[in-house]
């Protein structure tokens, strides 16, 4: 039930699901599934695809995504940072300790052997949104990686970084960032035609 967000089973999961799907600009369709079945680890993010290193960082291992056709993998490194509440190794960490699981059982999971599917993650992320006091207008599946594009340029990460860090090989990401500061760019322009029409003295 996604009231029970908090520090249930339900809501480890969601949180670690959050944390680390932000973190590595993850499309929700990476990081849910519907069904499972013993070649699904294949396809889907299994625990055996997170690896936690020596000195507290973690390579999660991609097994599919919409631009890996091929199923090649891809490597994504996550750092330790404990000093954020948001901290996706901190999560993982906890989920791994907290509820033990075989190497090709499911990253995430719901109580019960229900699907941990895009519905029910959606859901649950616009349950946490309305609990904080958050319009949920405009959040979606796709809410994650945006959310992720638009903070790294917040945060003064340069585009170059902010495509190297989403795996993005076009300038996609750039209808992200522009979206962004297309406030600010808007007020600039109102400025300079209000300079414009200003009488001269």
């Amino acid at each position: 039930m996604v009231h029970e967000i908090t520090d249930s089973e339900g809501g480890v999961n969601v949180n670690a699901a959050l944390y680390v799907g932000f973190a590595t600009f993850l499309r929700c369709g990476e990081l849910t599934w519907n069904t499972w079945s013993p070649d699904s680890h294949r396809l889907h993010l299994s625990r055996k695809h997170v690896i936690f290193q020596p000195r507290g960082s973690v390579i999660l291992t991609l097994p599919a995504s919409k631009v890996d056709q091929f199923h090649v993998c891809v490597e994504i490194y996550l750092a330790q940072s404990p000093l954020s509440p948001l901290c996706p190794v901190t999560a993982l960490r906890a989920l791994f300790d907290r509820y033990p699981a075989p190497p090709h059982a499911p990253l995430f999971i719901r109580p019960f052997s229900q699907p941990f599917d895009k519905a029910f993650f959606v859901h649950a992320m616009h349950h946490l949104l309305l609990n904080a006091g958050i319009s949920i207008v405009g959040y979606s599946g796709h809410s994650l990686r945006k959310g992720a594009a638009v903070t790294a340029d917040r945060n003064g990460i340069s585009r170059h970084d902010i495509k190297l860090l989403g795996r993005w090989k076009s300038d996609a990401v750039d209808i992200y960032i522009d979206e962004r500061q297309k406030p600010d760019h808007i007020q600039k322009i109102l400025r300079l035609n209000s300079q414009l029409l200003s009488p001269i003295h």
